[in-house]
């Protein structure tokens, strides 16, 4: 089960209980699924510092992520009620200082890691996010990114096709995508039929994996240190609004 979690953290997938069931534990075993989890949990921390953390379930309008710091990781349960599961960091979190001083060398890595140009887009496009309260529609986040040079029409020589890299964020479980209610597409005079026309009215959100990873407060810091000292306060105000 640490193997299966590793490669999953390693893939940026998600680690499914039937995965368990069917490669570890198989039909004889399920029912011990929450006490071998909670096992391999508490391994992957000690050696890694990384925490197993269940995803939230899926929904079809926007929720709240966490507006505080990273929620204490409670012990997986067969009673959870999606049963998806990520490794989350916590040698490099605030309160670090709790975790194993081996683990130094873990969070340092990670740390650079979470400075390459992918996680750093990730982290604007989420900021992008709480900016429009929480749900923001395709069109108007493009838009955002061209100010980044960033656009739909050329491969960027960093981030390539834009179209490409949200997928995978929405593949990975970090954004969560909803197509357009047909009536806004008329309302708009927009065509089903375009696929251009249909994308720009998708809507993103959190996903489940950003829930879990994030807190809005890492994002909001993230965001204030791109601007100037005495705009922070105006910049959190801006991305912590409610809807």
């Amino acid at each position: 089960v640490v193997r299966l979690l590793l490669a999953a953290h390693a893939r940026r997938t998600v680690l499914r209980r039937e995965e368990v069931v069917k490669k570890v534990l198989t039909a004889t075993h399920a029912k011990a699924f929450a006490a071998v989890l909670s096992r391999a949990a508490l391994v992957v921390r000690r050696l890694f510092g990384l925490d197993v953390r269940a995803l939230p379930p899926k929904t079809g309008k926007p929720s709240k992520p966490n507006s505080g710091a990273a929620a204490t990781p409670a012990a997986p349960t067969a009673s959870t009620a999606r049963l998806d599961f990520v490794l989350v960091d916590v040698a490099d979190k605030p309160d670090a200082a709790a975790a194993p001083r081996h683990l130094a060398a873990f969070a340092a890595a990670r740390l650079s890691d979470r400075a390459l140009p992918r996680s750093s887009l990730l982290c604007i496009v989420l900021s992008l996010v709480l900016a429009e309260k929480r749900a923001i529609c395709a069109a108007a986040l493009y838009k955002h990114l061209e100010v980044l040079a960033i656009y739909r029409t050329r491969v960027h020589p960093v981030f390539g096709n834009i179209d490409d890299l949200l997928s995978s964020f929405v593949k990975e479980e970090y954004l969560d995508k909803l197509k357009p209610d047909p009536a806004d597409a008329a309302q708009n005079n927009l065509s089903h039929n375009s696929k251009t026309a249909g994308n720009s009215l998708d809507i993103y959100m959190w996903g489940a994996r950003a829930k879990v990873e994030f807190s809005e407060s890492e994002i909001i810091a993230f965001v204030q240190k791109m601007f100037p000292p005495d705009e922070a306060e105006n910049v959190h105000a801006i991305l912590s609004q409610v809807v």
